[in-house]
């Protein structure tokens, strides 16, 4: 894997940076690795997030808490309402 070492010098810091570019079919594969291991960890989040929420809305103590039933409009108005802002979420 050939890597090219360019240095340059910061005119306000006087600082030299190092940068490492990968050159050729590499650059392109590094940046694909990166790209699915961002889009998978933004979907591992969503479902993870989606996963607790069922489990606290199911919970006896939640139920208890809001003095509601597994079946009333409020638990769908909760759903409702993750969804939309994940909905909204990700347009930002």
């Amino acid at each position: 894997m050939p890597i090219q070492m360019v240095e340059f010098v910061s005119s306000n810091f006087s600082t030299i940076f190092s940068l490492f570019l990968v050159t050729g079919v590499e650059m392109g594969l590094w940046f694909n690795i990166g790209l699915a291991v961002f889009a998978a960890t933004g979907s591992f989040l969503f479902g993870y997030d989606s996963g607790v929420m069922t489990i606290v809305i199911a919970s006896p103590h939640f139920l208890k808490f809001f003095d509601t039933t597994k079946t009333t409009p409020t638990i769908g108005a909760i759903n409702a309402t993750f969804s939309g802002g994940a909905f909204f979420g990700s347009l930002m």
